[in-house]
C-alpha cells in the first residue's frame, strides 16, 4: 500500500478515533451513576432516605454549574470558529454554534428550575474552579495551533451528547420541556474531523485540542461528584 493511501485511510478513520476517544475518556463513565440514580427515581424505584436528600442538590449543582462552565456566550464554538478557515468544516461549525446556542437557552431553564445550589465549605474555591476552566476551554478553542480547534470543538461536540443525556433526565425530573437537539451529528461530526485531519501535523494537533477537552471536562464532573461525596460523609 502507497504512502499517500495510507494516509488516505488514517484520515478516513481519523474522526471515528475522536468519537471513540471521546466516548471511552469523557463525561461519559463519570456521569453514568447520576443517571442512573436520577432515572431511578423517574422510573419509581426507591432511594435510601440520604439518597432523596441528595438528589435535589445534585440536580442543583449539575444545572448551576453546567450553566457556569457553557452557558455564557462565547463558548467553545464560537472561539473555534474565529481561528478556522477551511472551507470543509464551516458549515459544521455554524450548526453547532446554531445549536448550541438553543443548548444554552435549555441550559438557563435547567437552572431556574432546579434553583440555588446549597453552600459548603471550599465554596468559593469550587466556584473559582469551574470559572477558571472556562478560560482553559477557551484556550484550548482558540489556539493558533491548526487542528486544536477543531479538535477541541468536535470532542467537545460529541461528549455533549453524554451530558445532553443527563440534561434530559434532569428536565423530567423538573417537568421541564426537552428541546430538540439541534447540534451537528455524531457521524457528522465524525466526517468533518476526517477531511479535516489532512496532515500528520494536524492529526496529532487535533488529537491534542480533543485530549485536553475531555480532561477538562473530566475535572469539571469531578468537581460535582467531589461536592455530593462530601455531602454525603457530612
Amino acid at each position: 500500500m502507497s504512502n499517500n493511501q495510507l494516509d488516505a485511510q488514517k484520515s478516513d478513520n481519523w474522526g471515528a478515533a475522536i468519537a471513540q476517544r471521546t466516548h471511552d475518556d469523557g463525561s461519559a463513565t463519570i456521569i453514568a451513576p447520576f443517571v442512573k440514580t436520577l432515572s431511578n427515581t423517574i422510573k419509581g424505584l426507591n432511594l435510601r432516605d440520604q439518597a432523596r436528600k441528595e438528589k435535589p442538590m445534585i440536580v442543583a449543582d449539575i444545572a448551576h454549574y453546567l450553566c457556569v462552565a457553557h452557558g455564557k456566550h462565547p463558548g467553545i464554538i464560537e472561539h473555534a470558529m474565529s481561528k478556522i478557515v477551511e472551507d470543509c468544516s464551516r458549515e459544521w461549525l455554524v450548526k453547532a454554534a446554531d445549536g448550541f446556542t438553543r443548548e444554552r437557552i435549555y441550559l438557563t431553564e435547567l437552572t431556574v428550575a432546579a434553583g440555588p445550589i446549597t453552600r459548603a465549605i471550599g465554596q468559593d474555591e469550587t466556584d473559582m474552579l469551574v470559572v477558571n476552566q472556562s478560560k482553559h476551554y477557551k484556550m484550548l478553542a482558540s489556539s493558533d495551533r491548526k487542528g486544536c480547534p477543531i479538535g477541541s470543538a468536535a470532542a467537545f461536540i460529541i461528549d455533549w451528547y453524554h451530558i445532553r443525556q443527563l440534561m434530559d433526565v434532569i428536565a423530567v425530573q423538573l417537568d421541564t420541556a426537552i428541546p430538540s437537539n439541534t447540534l451537528p451529528t455524531i457521524s457528522e461530526t465524525e466526517k468533518m474531523v476526517s477531511e479535516y485531519a489532512i496532515s500528520e501535523n494536524i492529526s496529532r494537533a487535533i488529537n491534542f485540542g480533543a485530549d485536553q477537552m475531555l480532561s477538562q471536562q473530566r475535572a469539571f464532573w469531578n468537581l460535582i461528584k467531589a461536592r455530593s461525596t462530601s455531602r454525603n460523609m457530612d
